[in-house]
């Protein structure tokens, strides 16, 4: 292997050792360590040259093809086509970008989070909307041209009656368990504790249904699903599906063997047909209305990390992931494809003396930069294979 371009360290293991004049007997006596004696740390995935890298946290695609995807390290990404091509723009702020949401009219009009400051997008600008009280949440539910809620998570839902301009506190008794589910004509529901509310004044106010989960027991939902008002699935702290026909009164346990250890998110297609994201890589589909469960990768050789918000386009899903990755289904939950995809290695080990000066260990080849890894070149061959 001769010359290789890698950028885009993604985890906290850049080890900066002050070394000096035998700096390459020590360097190799810390990857023998490391090796060796069990100082061993997971393979650390980096990223061959890129304009950006990010860990993408969201992503909306309107109607007519325009949309946004926003990560962390301040990257917001346009594209005009529904994503098959895509440009990096300026975001109002530098900051890890958390949250996007395009009005129900389109992306000319959108909200985007961050940790601490909410922004709101109108007539090409882009106006901090932070109000007191503000919290990132999970997600942000645009629901007309003038309600929007932010599931928060917590003791309260955030509720604006103004299309994001100003907020109202909703309080709850207790925490929220799960994901609120929003249906665009009013309704919704949400677990508070173990007792279930559903809303009908597009969450202007809530009132319990009267079903309390596993109230005996110590187990809490975790994730949940609707179809429509009726019919719903969840996933609790126990790690067992229930679902209901009758607007969450009852709720029938599907199976008593465990079929996942865990769940990210889940949709229902249809009465039988559910599919979701597993923690942390991998695609997972009931065809039985979440009796038994299969998983697997979403694309053919493995992906990275599949995060925790996605958008929904009629029969479209776009997914977020880590290291800059965008995944794309056209119908059906299937055939997922990356946009723009890069390429990708693993390095062994890694360490730096300066800004400028470190090396790496790809399987078993040590290499070299000196222009703070924009190139590395082969050194030394290892006896055995490190990777």
């Amino acid at each position: 292997m001769g010359d290789q371009n890698i950028a885009g360290l993604q985890h906290n293991y850049l080890i900066k050792p002050k070394l000096s004049i035998m700096k390459y007997f020590y360097l190799l006596s810390f990857f023998f360590l490391i090796t060796e004696y069990g100082y061993t740390q997971p393979n650390i995935p980096v990223s061959y040259p890129t304009d950006y890298i990010t860990q993408f946290r969201d992503i909306h695609v309107d109607d007519s093809g325009m949309g946004y995807a926003v990560g962390t390290c301040g990257v917001m990404r346009l594209t005009t086509d529904a994503g098959i091509s895509w440009a990096t723009i300026d975001p109002p702020i530098d900051d890890d970008l958390q949250m996007i949401e395009c009005s129900p009219q389109g992306c000319s009009k959108a909200l985007l989070a961050t940790g601490t400051q909410l922004f709101r997008l109108e007539n090409g600008t882009w106006t901090d909307m932070t109000y007191e009280g503000y919290l990132e949440g999970n997600q942000i539910h645009w629901i007309t041209d003038q309600i929007v809620v932010i599931d928060i998570g917590g003791k309260s839902y955030h509720r604006s009656e103004d299309g994001g301009t100003t907020w109202d506190v909703i309080d709850l008794s207790d925490n929220q368990r799960g994901n609120m589910m929003v249906f665009d004509d009013g309704v919704g529901y949400i677990f508070v504790n173990k007792s279930l509310y559903k809303t009908t004044d597009y969450w202007a106010s809530i009132d319990t249904v009267g079903y309390e989960h596993r109230p005996e027991e110590s187990f809490f939902v975790r994730n949940m699903t609707w179809l429509d008002q009726n019919r719903g699935w969840l996933f609790d702290t126990g790690r067992r599906f229930y679902a209901t026909t009758d607007g969450g009164v009852h709720w029938s346990l599907l199976n008593e063997e465990q079929q996942l250890t865990s769940v990210n998110w889940m949709v229902a297609l249809s009465a039988t047909h559910l599919v979701g994201a597993q923690i942390t890589t991998h695609r997972i589909e009931s065809l039985d209305g979440g009796v038994s469960w299969t998983r697997g990768p979403f694309l053919t050789g493995g992906n990275q990390r599949v995060n925790e918000r996605y958008h929904r386009q009629g029969d479209a899903f776009y997914l977020t992931g880590n290291q800059n990755q965008l995944l794309h289904s056209a119908s059906g939950f299937v055939d997922f494809e990356e946009l723009e995809p890069i390429e990708r290695t693993l390095v062994r080990a890694i360490a730096f003396e300066s800004e400028d000066i470190g090396y790496a260990i790809f399987g078993n080849q040590l290499k070299k930069t000196t222009d703070s890894g924009n190139t590395w070149t082969n050194t030394s061959q290892f006896c055995t294979n490190l990777g």
